[in-house]
C-alpha cells in the first residue's frame, strides 16, 4: 500500500473506534424494563416509563443518524417517536422510521436550522411528566438548532456566527455566545423537557469533552453568563460585523433584565442523566492499533490559534529520526483556531494540512494527513487533504501560490487543483480533526 492509502485505512479505523453505534453494540443492553449499560467507567440503568409514559428519542448534531438508528433498534420497538435534526445531505441512510428526520445548515444557520429547531420544541410541548426522552448529541447540533431568543432574528444569529468564524473565536467563545442567544441551547431543552426524565448520550468533538460545550449544551446545566458572551464578541477583532441588536440583548441579559441559563442545581436537571459516548481519544486509540508502525501521540489536544497548531506538529515530525526501516508515525487531534478571510470554501482541516506542507517542504519520506472525523471540513466536499514534502514543489509547478491561498483561506482549492483532497462522505461519528504525519 502505498503511504497515502495506509494514512486512509488508519483514518478509517479511527472512525470506526469512535462510532457512537459501536457504542451502543458493546455496552448497551435491554433487559425486561430496564436499558443498562455495561461501560465500566460510566454504567447506567434507565427503567422504562410505567403505565401513561412514552419513550422518546431527540437529537442533533451532524453524527446524529446512525446513532438514534441504533438506539431505536436496541430499543426494540419501545420508542413512541422522536425528532432528529442533521446536517444537510448527511440523512441519505436511515432506518428509524418512527423518527421525524430533518436536515438543516451547517456551519452558518439558516431558514432550515429555524425550521427544524421549531419543529423539535413544538415536540417537547406534547411530552408527559411520566415519559421517558433519550437527547441525542453530536457536534454540529448548534448551528442546527437555530431557535433565536424573543428580540434576536436568524438574520442576527448568522451575522453573529459569520463574526464569530471570521474573528478566530475559540468554540468556547462561539458556544457562549450562542447560548445567550437561543431558547434551546445553555440547559433551555431541559427545561422544557422537564418534568419528564431526560437521559443525554454525547459523542464529544470538543478538547476536553465538556458537556456544557459540545453542541452549546442544551440538556446539561451552563456555567457561562450574559456578560462573558458580550465580552466575547466585544473582543472579535471584526466586532463591527456583530449586529447591534445582538450587543443589546447580551447587554440587557448582562443588566439582570433577563433570566440567565439555568445553572448547576437548578430544578430542570433532577430528573437527568448524562454519558459520553465516543470521543477524540476514541478515535486516537483504533487508529494507534491499526498502524503497522510505531506511534507517537502529540501530548494535549491541538487548540487555539492554527499556525502555532501547526509548528507544534512540524516541531514534533522535525524530532523524531528518519528510519526508513523503521516508520512512525506522528497522531494528534484537536480543533485549531482559524481566522477566515475572503470568501473561498476554506476548511480549517485543509487549512492546517497546507501549513504543515510548507512548513516540512522539501522533506523526504514524509506523508500527511489532516481530516475532520465527521467527513466534512468547513463548507467543502473534502474531509480534508493529503500532503507531503513535495506538495509546494508541485502547486509551484502549477503556477499556484500557497503563500496567497493561506492568506486568503483558500487551501481547498490547492489542493483541488493538486488532486489532493481526502473525501469521504459523512462517516457517522464526529470526534475533532485528526492529524497523521508518517515518517519513513
Amino acid at each position: 500500500m502505498s503511504p497515502r492509502d495506509r494514512l486512509a485505512a488508519w483514518f478509517a479505523a479511527g472512525v470506526d473506534a469512535a462510532q457512537p453505534a459501536r457504542w451502543l453494540a458493546r455496552f448497551g443492553h435491554l433487559q425486561g424494563d430496564v436499558w443498562t449499560v455495561d461501560d465500566p467507567a460510566q454504567p447506567l440503568a434507565v427503567r422504562m416509563p410505567g403505565t401513561g409514559g412514552r419513550v422518546h428519542v431527540l437529537g442533533a448534531g451532524k453524527a446524529v443518524v446512525p446513532f438514534a438508528d441504533a438506539l431505536v433498534a436496541q430499543l426494540g420497538g419501545r420508542v413512541h417517536g422522536g425528532v432528529v435534526v442533521t446536517r444537510q445531505g448527511y440523512a441519505r441512510k436511515h432506518a428509524s422510521t418512527c423518527l421525524r428526520i430533518l436536515e438543516a445548515a451547517h456551519p452558518v444557520p439558516d431558514a432550515t436550522s429555524e425550521i427544524a429547531a421549531g419543529v423539535l420544541e413544538a415536540y417537547v410541548t406534547s411530552l408527559a411528566a411520566a415519559d421517558l426522552v433519550f437527547f441525542l448529541v453530536t457536534g454540529g447540533a448548534s448551528a442546527l438548532l437555530a431557535a433565536p431568543a424573543p428580540g434576536v432574528t436568524l438574520a442576527d444569529k448568522q451575522a453573529t456566527t459569520r463574526a464569530l468564524l471570521r474573528g478566530g473565536a475559540d468554540i468556547h467563545a462561539i458556544n457562549r455566545v450562542r447560548k445567550h442567544l437561543s431558547r434551546l441551547k445553555g440547559g433551555r431543552l431541559a427545561e422544557r423537557v422537564f418534568p419528564a426524565r431526560l437521559v443525554t448520550l454525547a459523542v464529544s468533538d470538543v478538547p476536553g469533552d465538556d458537556p456544557a460545550v459540545i453542541g452549546s449544551g442544551p440538556t446539561v446545566p451552563d456555567p457561562s453568563t450574559y456578560a462573558e458572551a458580550l465580552a466575547d464578541l466585544h473582543a472579535l477583532p471584526n466586532a463591527v460585523d456583530v449586529p447591534a441588536s445582538v450587543l443589546r440583548h447580551l447587554a440587557a441579559g448582562a443588566a439582570g433584565a433577563m433570566r440567565e441559563t439555568p445553572k448547576p442545581g437548578a430544578a430542570c436537571f433532577a430528573n437527568t442523566m448524562y454519558r459520553m459516548v465516543a470521543n477524540l481519544d476514541a478515535a486516537l486509540v483504533g487508529i494507534t492499533r491499526a498502524a503497522a508502525c510505531q506511534v507517537a501521540r502529540l501530548p494535549g489536544t491541538l487548540t487555539g490559534d492554527v499556525v502555532e497548531c501547526a509548528q507544534r506538529v512540524a516541531g514534533a515530525v522535525e524530532s523524531l529520526p528518519v528510519n526508513p526501516a523503521l516508520p512512525r508515525l506522528l497522531l494528534a487531534g484537536g480543533e485549531p483556531t482559524v481566522t477566515v478571510s475572503g470568501n473561498a470554501p476554506g476548511g480549517r482541516a485543509q487549512h492546517l494540512a497546507l501549513l504543515l506542507a510548507r512548513r516540512l517542504a522539501g522533506r523526504a519520506g514524509v506523508s500527511i494527513l489532516v481530516a475532520g472525523s465527521d467527513g466534512s471540513d468547513g463548507t467543502t466536499t473534502a474531509a480534508g487533504a493529503f500532503a507531503d514534502g513535495a506538495s509546494l514543489t508541485r502547486a509551484a509547478a502549477l503556477g499556484l501560490d500557497v503563500d496567497a491561498a493561506l492568506d486568503a483561506f483558500a487551501a481547498h482549492e490547492v489542493f483541488a487543483r493538486l488532486g489532493d483532497l481526502f473525501v469521504t462522505g459523512p462517516t457517522g461519528t464526529n470526534v475533532n480533526d485528526i492529524v497523521m504525519v508518517l515518517i519513513e
